[in-house]
């Protein structure tokens, strides 16, 4: 999937035709708030040469009564693909009684994962550090604005501990004492795959000791888990305790000088990272959102092609 986002990318930048997906249509179902992925699904089938169709929950039968694999299995007789966001047991039927290709847009509840962005991610990494093998990455917990939606899931964390192993990515995780992202079956399953990889993941809670070193720093924020949605996450109870874990630029002192720093976006300046660092140098954020683009570009031609 990386080579062909790659081969892509420089498809479009040389203006070399790739509409691969000519006479296809991609459903579109966001069942929660979406700028950068449901506008870079558009733009990819169009440039690949399908149509996108945004199917607001909130008009559709699926939404009231008519059961998701009912649901699932008309929408199979009109599409070619489909994309969801919303809760990953809806996410699991929808693949279940489907027979078409189902692509996760980020996934809420128990398999709470983003595995788009994930793939953009890694490729960005790969471009600015041209491999993998040996690349040291830092995916820091950090702060929230209390002005916004702070129940955040740990998706990228999810997806992170079972790709970067893979990879031969040194994976350091970094979290506040109580902000453990998975249950612990799952967190010591991705242990085990990274001991039979070679590459042990890393956990620490100190932010200092994560960037130490490091040739990616990530930045990402999320509630601990079981949190209750009614409440307020401790470090909003308690802003003082957590204003430490932001990156700025000190902490990019500790980082190798060539470090790239990644955010997902949106990117709550001040609280998540500040202005100069994401403004800075060594922030690769717009290419990083870029990338959501070819990568899924990727995605879509391998999955709903017709080779």
């Amino acid at each position: 999937m990386l080579d062909t986002a790659a081969d892509l990318k420089r498809k479009l930048r040389r203006s070399e035709p790739h509409e691969y997906l000519a006479s296809k249509t991609l459903g579109m179902i966001f069942e929660r708030p979406s700028t950068r992925t449901r506008i870079s699904f558009e733009v990819a089938m169009t440039q690949l040469g399908g149509h996108a169709q945004f199917l607001p929950v909130d008009t559709m039968q699926f939404a009231r009564s008519e059961p998701v694999r009912d649901a699932a299995r008309v929408m199979s007789r009109y599409l070619d693909g489909l994309i969801y966001r919303g809760e990953f047991d809806t996410l699991l039927e929808l693949a279940k009684y489907a027979s078409i290709p189902v692509i996760s847009a980020a996934a809420k509840g128990s398999g709470t994962n983003h595995p788009c962005q994930t793939l953009a991610d890694l490729q960005t990494i790969r471009e600015k550090k041209n491999s993998f093998g040996g690349i040291k990455l830092a995916l820091c917990w950090v702060s929230a604005n209390p002005s916004v939606d702070y129940r955040k899931p740990p998706t990228l964390v999810y997806d992170y501990v079972f790709a970067c192993p893979k990879l031969g990515i040194e994976l350091i995780l970094a979290y506040p004492d109580g902000y453990d992202p998975f249950p612990n079956r799952i967190m010591e399953k991705a242990k085990r795959e990274a001991q039979q990889s070679g590459t042990p993941i890393k956990i620490v809670h100190d932010l200092e000791e994560a960037a130490s070193g490091a040739d990616v720093i990530h930045c990402k924020n999320w509630v601990r888990v079981g949190f209750p949605d009614e409440d307020q996450p401790p470090h909003f109870l308690n802003p003082e305790k957590y204003k430490k874990w932001i990156i700025d630029e000190a902490l990019l002192g500790l980082a190798k000088p060539d470090v790239i720093v990644m955010n997902a976006l949106p990117a709550y300046r001040g609280y998540e990272i500040t202005e100069n660092v994401i403004e800075g140098p060594n922030s690769v954020v717009f290419d990083e959102a870029e990338n959501r683009l070819h990568a899924q570009k990727a995605i879509l031609t391998l999955v709903m092609g017709s080779n």
